[in-house]
């Protein structure tokens, strides 16, 4: 998994970007473990047109620093639980999947 690692304010972004969103700083390239802990999530009930519903929306604080918005999936693992650790699955068209891991 890429990711872009801000010089100047250290948030991470998992896309490539030459300048940091957030404060305009130079960003280094770097691979990311793709693990996190899943920090807070909903359940969405009315999504975008086209898009299946419920599905959860997680907010995933990555091990590298930082936190990331994307969809949770259902591994079959049990309800959720903040603090579980999770793992990067992919990408879809509305952006990175993560997965609850053992």
């Amino acid at each position: 998994m890429d990711a872009s690692v801000c010089g100047g304010c250290g948030r991470v972004r998992l896309e490539a970007a030459a300048r940091c969103a957030h404060c305009g700083g130079e960003t280094e390239a770097r691979e990311a473990s793709g693990r996190g802990t899943l920090y807070a999530f909903s359940a969405v009930h009315v999504g975008p047109p086209g898009t299946p519903t419920p599905y959860l929306l997680a907010l995933v604080e990555l091990e590298e620093g930082g936190r990331v918005l994307a969809r949770l999936e259902d591994a079959g693992g049990g309800e959720p639980a903040i603090g579980d650790p999770v793992a990067f699955s992919g990408l879809s068209e509305a952006g990175p999947v993560f997965r609850k891991v053992s």
